[in-house]
């Protein structure tokens, strides 16, 4: 059952399948930058808040959750989904889109320590494809270190965005387990409306852009977003980490083809770490003790 609907099919194939979808979405969003597609933060905020208050009458009817346990999970939602989106439209990160997106590479180091700590799970086993994904960004991409002087303090900033995503993912993850689909849903889409609607006014976007019909990279943007909750509630956080190494890495293979840079050695070696990096956080592991956090157990 997804939102309360009988979809048929095994859980582990939506569940791969909804990766594969937040993946290219999210990798993909380069090909809209280059052909200058704008999708308007204060649209997306009114069609995430209607969306929100879909799911607020759908969750009248299912469950009354307590209001503690709601803000904690906007709080959560917060820290994972908004804070990001907030430190890239405030302007302290004044580093390159290549330096923060290896930056964000960081993000499954910071989860599997986090996970590790809290479940007693073999940190070496998840550890080592993090650190070798990482590796293969650095020889991908031509990163630029160490930062200049001005640039110092918005790395901080982003620092501290890399362990709010990353404690936060593990956190989210637990206060979700407990709390229906489309509760979560309405919380995580009302909380995400705000900061959408704070960072286009941050962006100084005219109001008349909210009485124009939205774009349908708007209402894409929405699918992935509820298909990004339902994963953060299903799907161990070491594994939907992999996100950020996969992510780079299909917008690598979606820019080889398009087009066609020179191939050299670093570039297949990174590659080829990326790979390996991405298969080693996928793969099942087995915790040290029963855990909510183990994908195989959860679902066989």
């Amino acid at each position: 059952m997804i939102l309360g609907l009988p979809i048929k099919g095994t859980r582990r194939g939506w569940l791969w399948a909804a990766y594969g979808l937040v993946c290219v979405v999210w990798a993909s969003a380069w090909v809209f930058t280059e052909n200058r597609v704008a999708v308007s933060l204060w649209q997306q905020g009114l069609v995430f808040g209607l969306a929100g208050g879909i799911c607020r009458s759908l969750s009248r009817r299912r469950v009354g959750g307590r209001r503690s346990e709601r803000w904690k999970i906007g709080l959560g939602g917060f820290a994972v989904l908004g804070v990001p989106l907030l430190v890239r439209h405030l302007g302290f990160v004044r580093a390159s889109d290549v330096d923060a997106s290896a930056a964000w590479a960081l993000v499954p180091v910071v989860v599997v320590l986090a996970a590790g700590w809290s479940v007693s799970e073999d940190l070496q086993t998840r550890l080592w494809p993090c650190v070798l994904g990482l590796m293969g960004i650095l020889l991908v991409l031509p990163v630029q270190y160490p930062p200049t002087s001005s640039e110092s303090g918005g790395w901080v900033v982003l620092c501290l965005a890399l362990i709010s995503v990353g404690v936060g993912s593990v956190w989210l993850f637990g206060l979700l387990r407990d709390v229906a689909l489309v509760e979560a849903a309405w919380v995580l889409l009302s909380a995400q409306a705000c900061v959408l609607l704070l960072a286009g006014w941050l962006e100084g976007e005219r109001r008349q852009e909210l009485l124009q019909i939205p774009s349908p990279l708007v209402w894409l943007y929405l699918l992935q977003f509820v298909v990004l909750i339902w994963l953060l509630r299903e799907m161990e956080p070491g594994r939907l980490a992999g996100r950020f190494l996969l992510v780079p890495l299909v917008t690598v293979v979606e820019g080889m083809v398009v087009l066609r840079p020179e191939i050299t050695v670093r570039l297949v070696v990174g590659v080829g770490l990326l790979v390996v990096g991405v298969v080693g956080l996928l793969r099942p592991v087995e915790t040290t003790k029963s855990s909510g956090l183990n994908l195989r157990r959860d679902y066989p």
